[in-house]
């Protein structure tokens, strides 16, 4: 199948991505839904360095803009499908979802009104073993999010590659404290993405990398705009 990677930067999407791949499909295209950043402060980020994994990897980077949220428009997200599907020949959707909530639900309900599938390979997972699956199959990563103060913090923002495998038996699995990634080389990476600027937030529940410029083969994109 032709397949839109839902992309986020982050380990569970590239893995998906890359099993998806695995199968058999083809990733026509990478995707991701933005309206107005709010929560995260890694979010804003998220444009950028999807467009410049996009482009590391030479996939088609077609984003869809949303006027508010994926919940409060459904209408906004349908156009949006339909014209990736129309401009790659698409059959289908596949992203890195670990819970089949209500909203991925929702979701999917979106995609098959559009004719698309939507290809969830990693529900169910358990947050270590995606992490541990991305670093044997080669990914590296920058954790952008620790949940807890209680020493996992010193991984904030260090790459982690093959390396980090054995140390994942030592981490408390419920919660987990790695959060959020950001993937910045493996298999299919043509170019490796630097982060440049970055800024550390911590408050009683965790710590967050804030990210203010990241380069990719020498052209760097700031946060407050993308540049050329």
């Amino acid at each position: 199948m032709r397949l839109a990677m839902l992309y986020s930067g982050g380990t569970g999407a590239v893995l998906a991505m890359h099993l998806a791949a695995r199968a058999g499909h083809s990733i026509a295209c990478m995707t991701s839904f933005h309206s107005v950043p709010v929560g995260s402060v890694f979010r804003p980020f998220l444009p950028v360095v999807s467009e410049l994994s996009s482009r590391s990897m030479l996939v088609p980077w077609q984003p869809v803009h949303l006027s508010g949220s994926l919940r409060s428009e459904p209408l906004d997200l349908s156009l949006g499908l339909r014209e990736l599907k129309r401009v790659f020949a698409l059959d289908g959707v596949v992203a890195g979802f670990r819970v089949f909530s209500p909203g991925v639900a929702k979701f999917q309900f979106i995609c098959q009104s559009q004719g698309l599938s939507l290809e969830l390979p990693l529900v169910g997972v358990e947050p270590s073993r995606i992490l541990s699956g991305a670093l044997s199959r080669g990914f590296s990563m920058v954790p952008t999010r620790i949940r807890s103060n209680n020493g996992e913090q010193k991984f904030l923002g260090v790459e982690l590659d093959r390396s980090f495998i054995p140390s994942l038996a030592e981490l408390p699995l419920d919660p987990f404290p790695i959060q959020n990634t950001l993937v910045v080389h493996g298999p299919g990476f043509g170019s490796r993405l630097c982060i440049r600027e970055s800024t550390t937030h911590c408050t009683p529940e965790g710590c967050e990398l804030e990210i203010g410029a990241v380069e990719l083969a020498g052209r760097s994109l700031a946060a407050a705009g993308q540049g050329g």
